[in-house]
């Protein structure tokens, strides 16, 4: 699992944090495969705009041990309306977190790039997550190779960094297989946990003159 919930000053790993609880700083235009989303040759998997009919997706997830086991432990489920409220106005304001649905048409996972501050300054964050019954399908891989195929058309994103935990090897591999590059170990927190991540990042293009 691998995923986003942080806040600039408090950097929590990929898989650990809210991008809905920073402050994005740019709005992108909706894409052109949200009204006909993008099918992946990969896997019989989908991309949409996260909406307001994904707080029972958010609550199956982020109450669940499991699936927060690298994030420090499950969100108690009262707090969950309020992170739900928090990711619709990301969306709102930027479109860029997705629900990853699978071939019966069913939400099975969150994926998305937002705004985080590390080392003084703004850089853009990826991550995904994943119910825990669908683990180990081939999902994350899927919307993750959807995903940067849109982000590599969205001139703004320069780099994607990632940073999932040590022991989290299946989010370390994906970042691996799609070739990010491990610039090393860093200590990071989300919640009242504190984590030890790897930082990952993927260079989709350069700034520099050719």
């Amino acid at each position: 699992m691998e995923r986003p919930l942080g806040a600039p000053g408090r950097r929590a790993p990929a898989a650990s944090r809210d991008p809905h609880a920073a402050s994005w700083r740019h709005r992108a235009p909706l894409q052109s495969g949200d009204a006909e989303p993008l099918l992946s040759p990969a896997a019989p998997t989908r991309l949409r705009l996260y909406s307001d009919a994904d707080l029972a997706l958010t609550e199956a997830m982020e109450t669940d041990p499991a699936v927060m086991r690298e994030l420090g432990g499950a969100v108690p489920r009262e707090e969950i309306p309020a992170l739900h409220r928090r990711r619709l106005a990301t969306v709102a304001d930027d479109p860029w977190w997705f629900v990853i649905v699978g071939d019966d048409d069913r939400g099975v996972g969150e994926i998305g790039i937002w705004e985080t501050e590390h080392d003084g300054r703004v850089v853009h964050e990826t991550g995904w997550m994943i119910l825990a019954a669908f683990h180990g399908r081939g999902l994350a891989s899927a919307a993750l190779a959807l995903l940067l195929e849109r982000a590599r058309e969205e001139p703004r994103f320069e780099q994607l960094h990632a940073w999932p935990g040590l022991s989290n090897a299946a989010s370390n591999a994906l970042c691996r297989k799609f070739g990010f590059e491990l610039l090393g170990e860093e200590d990071s927190g989300y919640r009242d946990a504190r984590l030890r991540v790897n930082h990952w990042v993927l260079t989709l293009r350069s700034s520099l003159p050719r």
